[in-house]
């Protein structure tokens, strides 16, 4: 991955947690006015990308109380050289 989010104009880094063990940058991102609008949920998505290598590790979908109702997860990130892969 070239960047460690994808272009979101409302996307804000919040914290640096520990997500699987490591380091991870929590970003939290809501949908353009016109995607939350045709679509009311997911409300937000907060996203946890490795702070070493940029990967996604963790993926929440919330609704509009903040509450998680979907989650995907990363189990573990493997090494092709050069390149490290989720």
């Amino acid at each position: 991955m070239q960047l460690p989010f994808p272009a979101v104009p409302d996307a804000e880094c919040t914290a640096i947690v520990r997500g699987l063990g490591r380091p991870a940058h929590a970003f939290f991102f809501r949908p353009p006015a016109a995607f939350a609008e045709k679509y009311p949920e997911p409300a937000a998505v907060r996203a946890y990308f490795d702070a070493q290598f940029n990967a996604p590790t963790q993926t929440e979908l919330l609704d509009a109380q903040g509450r998680v109702t979907k989650a995907f997860s990363l189990v573990e990130l493997k090494r092709v050289d050069p390149q490290v892969l989720p």
